[in-house]
Order: structure tokens, then C-alpha cells, then sequence
């Protein structure tokens, strides 16, 4: 399946579009990953810098803002930073929830509506 074709995924059967809520943007980016490696750490990954301000000097000045970042043995996985679509805002957030043989109802996917009608 092409995770980029939403007409196919929207012809199954057992998915739901879910709203599970917004996300704040302030600095035009949000970012994906797992929280338990960010969040409380006493130092952050070096991949991620020291503070904010090398942070966005990691992120670099290319627009529209996509960013993998590696885990601090080099692997991909830490966290995907994306540009917030037109900048700051309140943007919904959906889940596709999906009917999984052997698991029941499961979250098969999750996304920013960073341009809502």
C-alpha cells in the first residue's frame, strides 16, 4: 500500500477517521518521536544539540523544514521534525483506527491537518 495515497485508505472497510485532538505550534515545526527519549533526560542526545538554539541550527535554513534525526549510535528512529505547513497555529490531529487480525482496533496511522478547511 502507498502510505501517500489517502483515497486507498479511505476505501477500507474497518478504518475510522478519528479527531484525537490539536497540536500548538509556536516555532513552526513539530516534531514525531518516541517522548521517553527526549523528556526527562539530565542531558539531552547530542543529535537533538544542547539547548534550542543549536537545535535550530541543526534543523539548518532549508524550506519546507524535514528533518530525521539519528539515534546517538547513528541509527535513524529518534525523531522526524517537519515544517508546520503556513507556521504557528492550532492544528487538528487524526488517527486512522483499523480493525488489526490478532490485535483488535489498533492506531494504523496518525496525522497533522496542517492546511484544515
Amino acid at each position: 500500500m502507498d502510505a501517500g495515497n489517502r483515497s486507498s485508505i479511505l476505501c477500507r472497510p474497518t478504518m475510522t477517521k478519528e479527531k484525537v485532538g490539536v497540536v500548538g505550534v509556536d516555532a513552526g515545526i513539530v516534531w514525531l518521536g518516541d517522548p521517553c527519549y527526549i523528556m526527562h533526560k539530565k542531558k539531552l542526545p547530542k543529535t537533538v544539540g544542547k539547548d534550542w538554539e543549536e537545535f535550530c541550527n541543526i534543523l539548518g535554513g532549508e524550506y519546507p523544514v524535514r528533518k530525521q534525526f539519528n539515534y546517538e549510535l547513528g541509527h535513524p528512529g529518534l525523531g522526524v521534525v517537519v515544517g508546520s505547513g503556513i507556521g504557528d497555529g492550532v492544528y487538528p490531529v487524526y488517527a486512522d483506527v483499523e480493525e488489526v487480525p490478532g490485535w483488535g482496533k489498533r492506531v494504523t496511522k496518525v496525522w497533522i491537518d496542517f492546511f484544515p478547511k
